[in-house]
Formats: C-alpha cells, sequence, structure tokens
C-alpha cells in the first residue's frame, strides 16, 4: 500500500451490519484520494460483493473500521495564534517548525483535526471564515466563509461532518460536508435554548452526541442528538464556558467556565443529565479555568487556568484536584500526547508552547509558537515523517541608529523612526528604559518601523545616549536586540531679520504710505514687534506677536510728518534669546542711509 493512511480491519464472526452510508462515503474518499488502484493490496475496495455496494459488506460476518497507519509515526503539534492570524506546525518530538506559520483568517481561536489526520480545521473569529489545512502539504487548501463569528470546532469521529458554533451572540451550530475537498454546508442546528455565544462544541467517540456550550445568556450545555440534527436536553453550568471535552468513553463531559469546572454525567438519560462544579485554580476571585484535556484511560482531567497560571490535574472519578502543575506563563490551551505521557499548553503570555511531564508536573521543554497561542492539538502525522529542513535562527538587523535633535526654544521634542528587518517572517516588541525618550510605536510584525519621540524639556545643551530593545519572535526562535539613540540639545535659536534696516525718502508735500516686509528667522519661535511711543502715526508695524518665519509689515506713512527726518526702530524680541532692533528712518526731503544694528 503507498502512503496508506488508513487501514482495514477485519474482524471475522462479527454480526453482519450494514456500514452507514456517510461511512462508505468515507471510505471511497479514502480510496480514491489515494490512488487506491495502485495499491499493492486492495482486495474488495471497490469490486462487486465489497463494502463498496450496499448490503454486501465484504460478506455476512465481518465488520470493518479505519485506524491511522504510518510507518515511524511522527507527532505533531499545532497551535492557533490570535495574536498575529496564522497556525503553527511543529513536531513535537523537538518543537522544529515544519514550515513557517501557517498564514489563516484574523483572529484564529479554535483547531480540530479530521480522525485520518489529513485535514485541520481552524476557526477565524474577526474573518468569519474555516481555514482547512492539508497536514501533508501544511497549506490552506479551502476556506468555509461567511460564518458569523466562527469559534468551536468539532469533526465527526466518522470524518464526514465538520460542526462549526457562532460566537458574539450567535446561538446556533453550522453542519458541513467534509468528505470532498471543499466542505459543503449542509444545515444550522438551532442552540439557543443553551444561551448565545457559542464558543465550544465536543462530539463524542461514538458520534452519537454533540455538546455545545454558550459563553452567555442562560449558560447552558446543548445535548444534540446527531442522528437528527436537533437538541434533545439542556444542562446547566457555570457562567461564561470555555471549552468542553468528552472523556474517551463518553460517560462524563466537562465544561471550563469562570467559576472552574462543570462535570456532567452523560450515562443518564438524556432529559436527566447530572452535573456539578468545582472550583479550580481560584486566584482573587477569578478563577478562568480555560483548557481542558482527558487522559486516554479516562482517569485524569487536565485544566488551563490562565490567571492562576498553572495547570490543575483532577481525579475524573472524584473530581478532586490530586496535582498542580506550575511553571507556565498565561497558560490557555491544553492536550495531551498520543501516548499520554506529555502534555502541550499554550502560553499566551510568552508566545510559547510548554511541554509538560503529564505525570510529575515538570516542564521537559518549551517551544516557540506564534503571538498569543490560544488552543493546541497534538496527533500522529497521517503521513510518513516530513523531512523537514531547520528553521534558521533569526535574525533582526536594524537598518540605522536613531538620530534626534532639538533646539529647545524653536521645540522640546523630536521624533526618530529606525527599520528593523529580519531574515524570517515574526513579529516584535519594542520597549526603553530611557527617560528622555518614548515609544510611538512599539509592537509590529518584520519588516517594521520602531518610532521614538523625545524630550528634551529639562536638558541643558548638549549630547545625550540612549537605547531601544527590540524583542522578536519567529519560527527560528526569538532575538533581543539593542538600538542605539543619540538626542542632540543646541542652544537657542537667534533671532534674525532681513532686512536689517529700513530707510524711506519722501518729497515735502509728503507723498503716500510705502509699505515694507520683514522676514524673520529661526522657525518655531515665538515673537512679539514694537515701535515706540514717539513714532506712533508715521510708523506701524504688524502683526504685533507670531511664529517665525511669520513676516512683519512695516509701513511708513510720510503724511503723517512734517518736514524733516524721522528716526525709530523695530525691536522683535524672543524669550531667553537677543532681542533684533531693526533701525527705521524716514526722510522727507531726501534718502537717509542706515546701517543695522542689534540691542540686548
Amino acid at each position: 500500500m503507498k502512503k496508506l493512511v488508513g487501514l482495514l480491519v477485519l474482524a471475522t464472526g462479527v454480526a453482519s451490519a450494514a456500514i452507514p452510508q456517510t461511512e462508505r462515503d468515507v471510505l471511497i474518499a479514502l480510496y480514491n484520494s489515494t490512488n487506491g488502484d495502485s495499491w499493492t493490496t486492495n482486495t474488495h475496495w471497490k469490486t462487486a460483493g465489497s463494502f463498496n455496494t450496499a448490503g454486501t459488506e465484504a460478506g455476512s460476518s465481518a465488520s470493518i473500521r479505519m485506524t491511522p497507519l504510518v510507518a515511524n509515526p511522527e507527532v505533531r503539534v499545532y497551535t492557533a495564534n490570535l495574536g498575529n492570524n496564522n497556525v503553527s506546525a511543529l513536531l513535537a518530538a523537538n518543537g522544529t517548525a515544519m514550515v513557517p506559520n501557517i498564514s489563516v483568517g484574523a483572529t484564529p481561536v479554535h483547531l480540530a483535526v479530521n480522525p485520518a489526520h489529513t485535514r485541520v480545521y481552524v476557526a477565524n473569529w474577526s474573518a468569519g471564515t474555516v481555514s482547512v489545512i492539508d497536514t501533508g502539504t501544511n497549506t490552506v487548501v479551502s476556506t468555509i466563509t461567511g460564518i458569523p463569528r466562527p469559534e468551536g470546532v468539532a469533526v465527526h469521529p466518522n470524518g464526514s461532518r465538520l460542526y462549526v458554533t457562532t460566537s458574539n451572540g450567535g446561538s446556533s451550530v453550522l453542519v458541513y460536508d467534509i468528505i470532498g475537498v471543499s466542505p459543503v454546508y449542509l444545515t444550522t442546528i438551532d442552540v439557543s435554548a443553551s444561551g448565545n455565544t457559542i464558543v465550544d462544541i465536543a462530539v463524542n467517540a461514538a458520534g452519537t452526541y454533540a455538546y455545545s456550550v454558550g459563553h452567555l445568556g442562560v449558560h447552558k450545555v446543548a445535548v444534540i442528538d446527531l442522528s437528527t440534527n436537533l437538541v434533545v436536553t439542556t444542562v446547566q453550568v457555570g457562567a461564561n464556558a470555555w471549552n468542553v471535552a468528552v472523556s474517551p468513553d463518553g460517560t462524563r463531559v466537562y465544561v471550563t467556565t469562570s467559576n472552574g469546572l462543570d462535570t456532567i454525567d452523560s450515562t443518564t438519560p438524556a432529559s436527566s443529565y447530572l452535573h456539578h462544579s468545582l472550583a479550580v485554580g481560584v486566584t482573587s476571585g477569578n478563577f478562568n479555568s480555560y483548557g481542558v484535556a482527558i487522559s486516554a484511560d479516562a482517569s485524569r482531567v487536565y485544566v488551563a487556568n490562565t490567571t492562576s497560571e498553572a495547570v490543575y490535574v483532577l481525579n475524573a472519578g472524584t473530581t478532586a484536584i490530586t496535582s498542580t502543575f506550575s511553571g507556565v506563563s498565561g497558560a490557555q490551551g491544553v492536550a495531551i500526547s498520543p501516548d499520554g505521557t506529555k502534555l502541550y499548553v499554550t502560553n499566551g503570555n510568552s508566545n510559547t508552547v510548554s511541554v509538560v511531564d503529564s505525570t510529575a508536573g515538570t516542564v521537559l521543554a518549551t517551544y516557540v509558537s506564534g503571538s498569543n497561542a490560544r488552543n493546541v492539538i497534538v496527533f500522529i502525522s497521517a503521513t510518513s515523517p516530513q523531512t523537514v529542513t531547520p528553521v534558521a535562527a533569526l535574525v533582526i538587523t536594524p537598518l540605522a541608529p536613531m538620530t534626534l535633535s532639538v533646539v529647545p526654544n524653536q521645540s522640546l521634542q523630536a521624533t526618530g523612526t529606525v527599520a528593523v528587518v529580519a531574515n524570517q517572517s515574526g513579529t516584535w516588541t519594542a520597549t526603553t528604559s530611557t527617560p528622555w525618550l518614548s515609544l510611538t510605536q512599539s509592537i509590529g510584525a518584520f519588516p517594521g518601523v520602531v518610532a521614538g519621540i523625545a524630550n528634551a524639556a529639562g536638558l541643558a545643551a548638549g549630547s545625550y545616549t540612549g537605547s531601544i530593545s527590540v524583542a522578536g519572535t519567529a519560527p527560528g526562535g526569538t532575538q533581543t536586540i539593542s538600538i542605539p539613540v543619540t538626542l542632540t540639545v543646541n542652544s537657542p535659536a537667534a533671532l534674525t531679520s532681513n532686512p536689517t534696516a529700513i530707510s524711506m525718502a519722501s518729497s515735502y508735500p509728503a507723498g503716500s504710505a510705502t509699505g515694507f516686509s520683514i522676514q524673520t528667522g529661526a522657525p518655531g519661535l515665538a515673537f512679539t514687534a514694537s515701535t515706540s511711543a514717539s513714532s506712533a502715526g508715521w510708523l506701524t508695524a504688524s502683526p504685533t506677536s507670531g511664529i517665525a518665519p511669520t513676516p512683519i509689515t512695516v509701513t511708513l506713512d510720510p503724511s503723517k510728518a512734517t518736514p524733516g527726518i524721522y528716526t525709530d526702530s523695530i525691536v522683535v524680541s524672543s524669550p531667553g534669546v537677543a532681542s533684533v532692533s531693526i533701525p527705521v528712518k524716514m526722510s522727507v526731503s531726501g534718502i537717509i542711509a542706515t546701517l543695522p544694528q542689534q540691542v540686548n
């Protein structure tokens, strides 16, 4: 069999039973998608008298099922990174990224994998989509659109159906046929009786019931009969439910809430489900339990608590807390390895995944994920192990230092930017401990721009140095660099004028008024302009205040004077710098030359 993703197990002596059409469709789709005609052994596949023909089921004394089969199985970890809208695909053995983070829709929150482990489904909350990732190529091969705030996703155990919940006030579960390459919408299940903002859904191993949880409203779990797609009952749970999981044997349903963990006994009749609540991870009145996972033998329940930054281990029978695993930062999602020996915990505060010994609680390793990884799934690869080229270590390079300059009486502030690039896609955050420096752009993606603003208030003239720390996260790891920043505080700017003197000659009887324009230098300086009281009438200056380089208009009016020579000056002043005096002379009988002078 060539790269066979499933194994048919024939068990003789089992009572004959017709294979449901949905399961028959899955098996036929498997055969077609893996070029079954070229398999080394394909007896009874798509031949007369096989399960391809309804009612024959490979004879009257056999049953059939499909289980994953690969040589040298490879365990993978996938995380939904809502901080940068992508999914990390890591090798569980060492955290190596199989590919750069896979771009999906905005705000990915939940993931689910099909039973054959060939497809991962990602609910993108803000985008209103579900991305379908092919695990063989780790690329998005299809996208479901038009979903109002999708959040929870679950796949039927036979791989034929996908269930997607609507949140942000939504109260429904959308059902899709996923046998083909592209999902096909089938129907909508009304679960409004369980509240609204349906944040998660889980299906039991038998494929008979699904359990969806409402985050707001009446705070109930809807029990859905998957043979009819109808809600058969609801079960009251704590406020603000987050995640739901079903034990492998189907006897318990676990719901994390803001009050801890609710356990539902699903062995009782559907109309009288029993449940009880347990406070898990009390921290200042906010339990904030989020992710939940169950051991394969159904003996232990693991609850990730974001506020306590811990994973709590509960006895599944008594629901008593037996252990507390610390060393995780902002624990959100939790998943258990196929062999049950390890937990994989997403750390929303540090953009990492902690690998935790499921018995001792020790942190065995820490892997880099994307930004704000929320949920996580772990499964055995459906294909032979990939040859993964290790991702190169992250290298961040600032394209230049930041150089800033201020002239105090013009402006106390100066802004600057530095471009930062890296050898791979990733995100960065910037900080500074320099007292006169703050950041206006302190988070972004590579390539990006770090923007700072210097404030020279209280600083004497001179040169000052500081730095900006840029911490990057990418598939190749993390790196922190320091960008040098230099601030030059200059001496106050001096006032200037052009021209530096004004003179005018007029014959008697007097002519008409003449205007002159004085250009003020040192842009940004606030100034005042004045003349002496004795010149009132023949000499005016306007405006009498402004910001350089606003021009000053000077008017000489000989009609306001008798024959003779008149002198005055226009004084332009600004706080903290020397004033400039512009001599003005007016002669009614001739031209009188003048020289500029500066007064203090």
